[in-house]
């Protein structure tokens, strides 16, 4: 069978400025590759020109998937209302510019895919009206949950609109949880996203038998930006306490170096118990996972949480809050735990538990059901279906 030509246009990718911004989107393409021919075109500001002064693109290929990341930069003149303007038309004339190069050398793609609504969609609109090519979006951002700090209710009007107008008029809509799921039917009653997860390259993530992940030190392992809705602090405070159990347990706090968590390890005597580490790549992040006794994600909210699915793939175990996206990957007692919410106490105590019971986690069993649910093949040919599915219904229509 001929593979579908697919044109993604993503609002988040990684690029120079940002290499991971919006890498559970470069995983999804990797896994759509290994089924249909993705052409990727990102565009990004260079506001710092720490990449260009004008308009610079670099272009990546590898079997089955072409990257295209664009930068650009504008005349710093002007006030700020003038300077977004003119960035947003500048964004949005070089999507139309590249998705007519595209068709130019390719021919129209068989679907255009965009990756968060805004600011994508807006040239996906425009290539439906001047090509009529159908395009679906996949929505990833927690705004569109109810208890998220920025709501998409919150937004100008005029930008609330345009990302309305830009999932009424798709082909279709998917969501990576059932979670996000309901939150965008809440904020725009007639769309109904169908569920398609976040994927784990389980070529990087899995279970090693030659390490040793019984060991008798608790090891415990943190990954986010550390922003305040990942609960960092609660973590170090009921890891304090566990540490006053067991002098040797360790804890790895991998994504950044707030000063005001190092403070507080510094101030809780925990120097030589905890370690900060940078963003890293998913090749040296599993050397933390895969001797971990668990994972540690304790967020107030969450769209999915890739990291769950990344440590599960290495058979680790995981601890997360109690909260209903993190219900939908983890069973209790099976592949992690939930302490309760906000109560580092608990929470303590939850880890200690975790490695007191370590034997009891089958991690086989998890690093295998976990592949059998988020692995690129499986992930991609939920995509490739959905794709087919619309393709087909789009020729009905047109007949």
């Amino acid at each position: 069978m001929k593979r579908k030509k697919i044109l993604w246009l993503c609002s988040w990718y990684p690029n120079k400025l940002e290499p991971f911004n919006g890498d559970f989107v470069k995983r999804h393409a990797e896994a759509v590759a290994t089924f249909c021919d993705v052409h990727v075109i990102h565009i990004a500001r260079d506001k710092e020109t720490i990449v260009t002064k004008d308009v610079f693109e670099t272009n990546d290929t590898v079997p089955g998937l072409n990257e295209k990341i664009i930068y650009y930069n504008i005349n710093p003149s002007g006030g700020k209302w003038l300077q977004q303007f003119r960035s947003h038309r500048k964004l949005i004339n070089l999507f139309k510019q590249e998705i007519g190069i595209f068709i130019n050398e390719f021919g129209k793609p068989d679907l255009i895919h965009v990756h968060m609504g805004m600011k994508a969609g807006l040239a996906a609109l425009w290539a439906k009206k001047e090509y009529g090519i159908n395009y679906v979006v996949t929505e990833h951002w927690s705004g569109f949950l109810e208890n998220a700090t920025e709501k998409f209710v919150h937004t100008p009007r005029l930008f609330q609109n345009a990302w309305k107008k830009i999932l009424r008029e798709a082909a279709a809509v998917s969501a990576v949880s059932n979670t996000l799921a309901s939150g965008i039917k809440k904020n725009f009653s007639s769309i109904i996203p169908v569920v398609i997860p976040n994927v784990v390259n389980t070529d990087i993530f899995s279970f090693d038998v030659k390490i040793n992940s019984d060991s008798a030190e608790p090891v415990f392992v943190h990954i986010s930006g550390m922003q305040s809705l990942k609960n960092p602090q609660q973590i170090l405070e009921a890891f304090s306490v566990v540490v006053k159990n067991y002098p040797s347990a360790r804890l790895y706090m991998i994504g950044a170096r707030p000063t005001e968590l190092l403070n507080f390890v510094n101030e809780q005597g925990l120097e030589n118990a905890v370690s900060f580490y940078e963003e890293m790549s998913q090749e040296s992040l599993v050397k933390f996972l895969q001797p971990a006794t668990a994972l540690i994600l304790v967020s107030s909210y969450e769209t999915f949480g890739c990291v769950i699915i990344e440590a599960n793939a290495c058979g680790v175990p995981v601890i997360v809050s109690d909260i209903p996206v993190f219900h939908e990957t983890v069973k209790q007692d099976v592949n992690g735990v939930f302490p309760k919410l906000n109560d580092s106490q608990n929470l303590a105590n939850v880890m200690m538990q975790c490695f007191l019971n370590r034997q009891e986690f089958n991690r086989v069993n998890i690093a295998a059901n976990t592949a059998d649910q988020y692995s690129y093949a499986v992930v991609g040919k939920m995509f490739l279906n959905w794709y087919e599915t619309i393709i087909k219904n789009s020729k009905k229509l047109a007949f």
